[in-house]
């Protein structure tokens, strides 16, 4: 580079035309300033200086900060932090700008290293333009940050604080063309009724189309039962869904560029079944002697006539759990219950409580009713 001569007390310069380029000045001690910084020097000394090409911010030493941030357009390329791999400066506020030239195009960030002082200084990246825009990711400390993968345009910004410094990063960039896999939309948890058909979507869009797979509870949809779960481009039918097909579902796309996945919960409600019905029971004596009767649907404690206790009882299943209400003789009682195995007392018992006995089960969807059970008291002798 050309050389020539400056007075530190007057920022006289000789040998070379600049302005404020930047200048290494020799003596004692060697430092980078600028034109303006050496006039302004205070030593009584002349020095031997030198125009540093392209710098445009000097460090004190050898070297020269790497110009703090700009707007990329090609293809690919590579980021530093100022001053990479030395430090960077303190109250520092960067911005880098990377713009494809396509619209179906993506932009690609590798971190080949990070540090920079934690939760202090930062690199954030939202997408492009940085106004009012969205954060898609920041970083702060050492630890290395996974690739980014983002349609369209970036904006990247560093700041440091007035404190600590650190060596700071150096970021791989690179335009594709492609858009990896998104979802449009979320895939919400679903609720099916046992018997019936149901499509489960996935939302999912990208360039090129990305391949799709679906997951049952951790398991390859395609290798649990082929014939029960087909393909209707990336969405996922079920035919005559069966209680057992409930579980969490997983579908996932993946193309070159990157790959996404979302999960949902699919419940099967199961109307109400009457698994055991109400037995008739039949009192024929002033004492209870059961006469055979299975003692799981009539207690028998030899009672005088009137105070006998009996017990219907009802076993039910459904999904969500069924509410068991009793009927007599067709009409409503006044008692009900939201046990699975439900049943109904009467003490003491009496000539008024004949009738036709039946449990009524329901749920959001669906209801049964049991066949009528009759209850019948005699008097002898």
């Amino acid at each position: 580079p050309p050389r020539g001569h400056v007075d530190s007390q007057s920022g006289h310069r000789t040998g070379c035309t600049c302005t404020a380029s930047e200048l290494i000045l020799k003596s004692s001690r060697t430092m980078l300033l600028t034109a303006a910084q050496a006039s302004l020097a205070a030593a009584s000394l002349a020095f031997t200086w030198f125009v540093v090409n392209g710098c445009t911010r000097p460090l004190y030493g050898y070297r020269c900060l790497e110009k703090c941030g700009a707007t990329l357009t090609d293809n690919s390329g590579t980021i530093h932090s100022p001053g990479y791999n030395t430090q960077y400066l303190n109250n520092e506020s960067c911005s880098w700008n990377i713009i494809p030239q396509t619209e179906s195009s993506s932009v690609l960030i590798t971190f080949q290293s990070f540090s920079t002082e934690g939760l202090s200084d930062f690199l954030s990246i939202f997408a492009y333009p940085p106004t009012n825009s969205t954060l898609v990711a920041r970083y702060s400390g050492n630890e290395l940050p996974y690739q980014v993968v983002h349609e369209g345009p970036l904006h990247l910004h560093f700041t440091s604080n007035h404190l600590g410094r650190d060596k700071g990063f150096e970021i791989n960039y690179s335009i594709v063309d492609g858009i990896a896999p998104r979802f449009v939309s979320d895939m919400n948890d679903t609720i099916v009724v046992a018997r019936d058909n149901v499509l489960l979507p996935c939302p999912v869009t990208g360039i090129p189309e990305p391949d799709v797979t679906w997951y049952k509870d951790g398991l390859e949809v395609h290798s649990i039962l082929q014939s029960k779960f087909t393909l209707e481009g990336k969405n996922l039918s079920l035919k005559s869904v069966m209680e057992e097909d409930a579980g969490v579902y997983k579908c996932r796309a993946e193309n070159f560029l990157n790959s996404t996945e979302q999960t949902f919960l699919l419940t099967v409600y199961v109307p109400p079944l009457i698994a055991k019905h109400p037995m008739a029971i039949h009192l024929e004596s002033i004492f209870n002697k059961s006469n055979g009767t299975d003692p799981d649907y009539l207690s028998h404690p030899l009672r005088p006539y009137g105070q006998q206790r009996v017990v219907f009882r009802c076993s039910v299943y459904g999904v969500p759990k069924p509410v068991v209400y009793w009927k007599k003789d067709g009409e409503f009682l006044l008692y009900s219950y939201d046990q699975t195995y439900s049943s109904l007392v009467i003490e003491p018992s009496s000539m008024s409580d004949t009738g036709d006995y039946s449990c009524f089960a329901n749920n959001t969807v669906g209801s049964a009713e049991s066949r009528p059970a009759s209850l019948t008291i005699g008097l002898t002798a």
